[in-house]
């Protein structure tokens, strides 16, 4: 027996599958924090999973802040297309773990890169990082190495202050990837945020100890190691005095993050904790004085 569909079913049918479309390409703007702000800066942390891979975009200007894993290399390069990203002018690669340099390669053969900045320490497990190390030793003129001291410039009134690694101090031992770790505070006008990898709690107290808490003081912290116990000292995260905590993480069976503790110290300090599992993709919008959070689920 054919079944009969009428006119209204059909149309419903049609705006369904049109609005599922839709979704898969564009950004659910739902506001999470404050107003709208008519902001012309953007920092996205794209939901991985369990990695990072942060877009920021101001006018024309682009930069990437890691990559992810490879298992996630398409999904990145798809959602930077998907927000018409061609040129990522700025590729910043805080460490060598898989987890945030994974897609490297991908963005490289499909974007259109400029300079490339990265802290020159080689994953010795990983056949991705000592290409990568082989690759950028050949391109001087596109490859920076990067040290605690410089200023990164995205735009005229955008830098990024990098308050780790110390080239001439850098750690050895166990979490030697994790504690070399780029570390860095992006200024526009009177917003900051505090970008940190996945350094760990010796290189939480070196910074802390070296900088204090005038120059960590910022709007926003990007929590470091996807909420890692191993990580998130109570006095580094007193310093920074933010008021939003953002962690990119996936689902907690397989690395426990966000640490339960973590959390906590983040919740008794005040930090509104946004999360990539929770809340997928997470857009804040700063206009140099105020600034919006957006999530995508």
């Amino acid at each position: 027996m054919r079944k009969k569909f009428n006119s209204s079913t059909i149309l419903a049918t049609i705006l369904v599958i049109c609005f599922l479309m839709v979704g898969q390409v564009t950004f659910a703007a739902e506001l999470i924090n404050k107003v709208p702000v008519g902001a012309d800066l953007s920092i996205e942390l794209l939901d991985v999973e369990h990695g990072d891979a942060i877009l920021i975009r101001k006018g024309a200007k682009t930069m990437m802040v890691d990559t992810g894993d490879p298992n996630h290399r398409f999904l990145v390069a798809n959602k930077l297309r998907a927000r018409g990203v061609k040129t990522i002018d700025i590729l910043l690669l805080t460490h060598h773990h898989s987890d945030h340099i994974g897609g490297v390669y991908t963005l490289l053969n499909d974007f259109k890169v400029g300079k490339i900045y990265e802290n020159g320490v080689e994953n010795p497990n990983s056949k991705t990082s000592a290409n990568l190390i082989k690759k950028l030793k050949n391109d001087s003129k596109n490859h920076i190495l990067v040290n605690a001291g410089m200023k990164i410039h995205l735009d005229n009134d955008i830098y990024f202050q990098v308050l780790s690694p110390d080239q001439k101090e850098l750690f050895t031992g166990k979490n030697f990837l994790n504690n070399n770790s780029i570390v860095m505070k992006m200024q526009y006008k009177d917003f900051s945020m505090l970008f940190t990898g996945d350094m760990q709690a010796a290189t939480e107290d070196k910074v802390l100890q070296t900088y204090g808490a005038a120059t960590l003081k910022s709007d926003v912290l990007k929590v470091a190691h996807h909420g890692s116990r191993t990580s998130s000292i109570y006095p580094f995260i007193k310093a920074v005095d933010g008021k939003i905590a953002t962690i990119s993480c996936g689902e907690p069976e397989k690395y426990n993050h966000p640490n339960k503790n973590v959390v906590g110290r983040l919740n008794h300090l005040g930090y509104e904790i946004i999360t990539t599992l929770e809340h997928g993709d997470i857009k804040i919008e700063p206009n140099g004085q105020e600034y919006s959070v957006y999530n995508s689920k």
